[in-house]
């Protein structure tokens, strides 16, 4: 007997198809396509901290999150804890149901003051 797959309160099927992110392809129009031939989770491409704080263009496009996707997992990363804990919020307006997994460069594994956020030099198991 198989089990449901639960991340955090998102319920997923016994088997989940799971979508994982691409560095210029989980665009919006590939999320689309996949959902639609039976991807149960999402992630966008990896977004950067400090483009989310100065509100660089390319980076507000990788934030773009359509209702029909979710859940949708968001990555951010970065090398600033205060840019990551501020980005995150920035995330959050976006409601992606699913928190943001974000990784920075130069920290060990650890939650920041802000929104749920794990950070890791090199990401693992451990921080996602």
């Amino acid at each position: 007997m198989y089990k449901s797959v639960n991340i955090g309160n998102i319920i997923l099927p016994e088997f989940p198809l799971l979508l994982a992110p691409m560095e210029d392809v989980s665009d919006p129009p590939f999320r689309a396509v996949c959902k639609d031939n039976g991807a149960d989770l999402m992630y966008t491409e990896f977004i950067s901290s400090e483009g989310l704080i100065r509100d660089a263009m390319k980076s507000r496009q990788k934030l773009d999150v359509f209702d029909y996707e979710k859940p949708v997992g968001i990555q951010i990363f970065g090398g600033d804890e205060e840019a990551m804990a501020m980005s995150a919020s920035n995330v959050e307006r976006s409601r992606p149901l699913q928190r943001p997994a974000a990784w920075s460069s130069d920290c060990d594994c650890e939650s920041t003051g802000g929104p749920p956020v794990a950070t890791s030099r090199v990401p693992s198991a451990d921080c996602v």
